[in-house]
C-alpha cells in the first residue's frame, strides 16, 4: 500500500511511540507486564480511591493538582512520589513502561469521567425537529 510522504510519516511515528495494546486497559502493557487497572488497583487506589474519587489523597479526576498535571509531573510523581504528603515513589515497584501506562490510564479515565458529567443539551418543550425521513 502506497501512502504520500506526510501520512507515512505520522504512521511510523504512531508505531514507534504508542506500543500495541498500551491503550487497552484491560490488557497487560507488554511482554512481561501487568494489566494496568491491576497496578491501578494494587498501587493506587487504597488512597485516590477505587473509582478514582479520592480518599487519603485527592481524587484525579478534577483539574486540581498538587504537582503538576503534565505527563512529565505525572511520570515524577508516580516514581518518586512526595514523601512529605505522604505520597511513596513506585519507580521499584514499577518499570518505565508500566508508569508510562499508568499516565496514560490516568488521562483516558479524567476523559472517561469528564464525558459521563458532561450534561446533555436542554430539550426544549414542544419543539418537534423534521428531517426528510423522521419526525
Amino acid at each position: 500500500m502506497h501512502l504520500p510522504p506526510f501520512r507515512r510519516f505520522v504512521a511510523t511515528a504512531l508505531a514507534l511511540l504508542v506500543p500495541a495494546g498500551l491503550f487497552a486497559a484491560n490488557e497487560s502493557t507488554g511482554p512481561g507486564l501487568r494489566p494496568v487497572t491491576k497496578l491501578y488497583t494494587d498501587f493506587c487506589a487504597s488512597c485516590h480511591g477505587t473509582k478514582w474519587e479520592g480518599g487519603r489523597a485527592p481524587s484525579m479526576l478534577d483539574d486540581v493538582w498538587a504537582h503538576g498535571s503534565d505527563d512529565a509531573g505525572l511520570t515524577t510523581s508516580i516514581r518518586d512520589g512526595y514523601p512529605v504528603n505522604a505520597m511513596p515513589g513506585f519507580g521499584a515497584q514499577l518499570s518505565a513502561a508500566e508508569i508510562r501506562a499508568m499516565v496514560v490510564y490516568i488521562r483516558e479515565c479524567r476523559e472517561k469521567a469528564r464525558q459521563e458529567k458532561a450534561a446533555p443539551p436542554p430539550q426544549i418543550d414542544g419543539l418537534v425537529l423534521k428531517s426528510e425521513r423522521h419526525t
